[in-house]
């Protein structure tokens, strides 16, 4: 039987889940495990509640990178996990090459509007040489909210994006709602616990905790944490 998953309902769970998860964190491991934990929850109420939406027919695949040339907003502690799950996954001198590439695509991009980021055309400091996502397990929701039933309608619209081509992308919107309202919610979590609730762009964020470790935590203790 196909959901009736409200999503002002779902945001005010995930807000709770959140708050609960995150109020006892101490350390950007408690940070990394927290956001972790959230994100299953998620994916699984996806699998749950959006059985009968689609899902099936999605075309997004390994290799399918076209969306790869967005700007894409994150919370801190998604920031936190991508960088831990890395910490984890890459040897050191993979490490420093990450780096490199974050900062070099931070500083062409950070003061880009979605729109000049598309004409740029510059793919994710995350894209392998395969065109595969290095971080997909953990990747942000707002990542999981984007996706596509037919792979060469998105190539095209993002291809006429910057000439003001309009077209709309069939997409999974129950996955898109779910995955905005999960992302809603957490934000919120935040305000309510006194922590920063501001969007980042995922490479600045990624790169401002690879760079200073410290920066968590600051976060922890309430304080705003600069942008550039």
């Amino acid at each position: 039987m196909e959901s009736r998953l409200e999503f002002a309902d779902y945001t005010r769970r995930i807000q709770e889940a959140a708050m609960t998860l995150l109020q006892t964190a101490r350390t950007a491991v408690d940070v990394a495990g927290s956001t972790h934990l959230l994100t299953v929850a998620v994916e699984r109420d996806l699998q749950k509640f959006g059985a009968n939406s689609g899902l099936d027919k999605l075309a997004c695949s390994a290799g399918c990178c076209s969306c790869c040339i967005l700007n894409v907003a994150v919370l801190f502690p998604e920031a936190v996990a991508i960088s831990r799950y890395l910490w984890h996954r890459l040897d050191y001198e993979q490490l420093v090459l990450l780096h490199g590439r974050l900062e070099e695509l931070h500083l062409r991009t950070r003061w880009l509007t979605d729109e000049e980021r598309i004409f740029l055309r510059v793919p994710c400091a995350f894209l392998t040489e395969e065109d595969r996502c290095l971080i997909h397990p953990v990747r942000p929701l707002l990542c999981r909210s984007i996706t596509s039933l037919d792979p060469a309608i998105c190539k095209n619209a993002l291809d006429m994006s910057p000439f003001s081509e309009q077209q709309t992308v069939p997409m999974n919107l129950f996955q898109k709602n779910l995955m905005d309202s999960a992302f809603t919610g957490f934000g919120e979590a935040l305000q309510q616990l006194g922590l920063d609730a501001g969007a980042w762009r995922l490479t600045a964020a990624v790169f401002r905790v690879m760079s200073m470790p410290e920066t968590v935590d600051e976060f922890l203790l309430g304080k705003k944490i600069p942008r550039n």
